[in-house]
């Protein structure tokens, strides 16, 4: 598969898991069982993609396949969180006391 510049992770895992299903892959026991060898084997399916399977196998065993598809948005969303406010805005969020 091409890779596209502006495709983002989340898009990728998806159209593999549809080329998955469109090779008859289309059930959680299938895609453990599915080796290396028989992915290559399938149509449009490159050598770059076997890491991809290999994380969506992973992702199905350890029932992970939401955390992995979101992965790419949870961690925008964590690396926003932890983010350390200037001191600008922390001097603004502070509360201070009467009398102060």
């Amino acid at each position: 598969m091409p890779k596209r510049a502006k495709t983002s992770k989340m898009h990728y895992k998806f159209e593999m898991i549809e080329k998955l299903a469109l090779h008859g892959i289309t059930t959680e026991e299938q895609i453990k069982k599915l080796t290396p060898k028989e992915a290559l084997s399938m149509d449009e399916i490159s050598f770059d993609d076997i890491s991809l399977i290999h994380q969506i196998q992973d992702s199905v065993k350890e029932n992970k396949v939401f955390s992995f598809l979101t992965s790419e948005i949870t961690d925008t969303v964590e690396s926003k969180s932890t983010e350390k406010p200037s001191r600008k805005a922390k001097s603004n969020s502070e509360v201070k006391a009467d009398g102060e």
